[in-house]
């Protein structure tokens, strides 16, 4: 898992900034895709730096259901980091050992 900064564009005043999401990838019919796994948001303020420590941090707060095919968050990260929440994408499908 990683932190992924994406450029985007609003639809209605065009103005461009960005946004931060936890991603993790797969190999999906002999094909690299990036799922997303946390929408960190547009105001995400860790430095840059620090993205390698926090992901193992985030990951330790989130619990796959397999049955139901989607993730939890448990929202306790703290400490450097301050408070990290988030929403997350549609994930389906194995939980690739996580």
């Amino acid at each position: 898992m990683y932190i992924r900064r994406v450029s985007t564009r609003s639809n209605s005043t065009g103005e461009s900034y960005f946004t931060h999401r936890l991603v993790r990838t797969e190999l999906v019919a002999d094909r690299v895709r990036q799922v997303t796994l946390l929408n960190l948001g547009r105001h995400f303020a860790v430095a840059q730096e620090d993205w390698p420590s926090l992901c193992p941090r985030i990951e330790e707060n989130l619990t796959w259901i397999k049955a139901q095919g989607y993730w939890v968050f448990r929202p306790i990260v703290t400490g450097r980091f301050g408070n990290v929440t988030g929403h997350f994408g549609n994930v389906t499908g194995d939980s690739g050992g996580t």
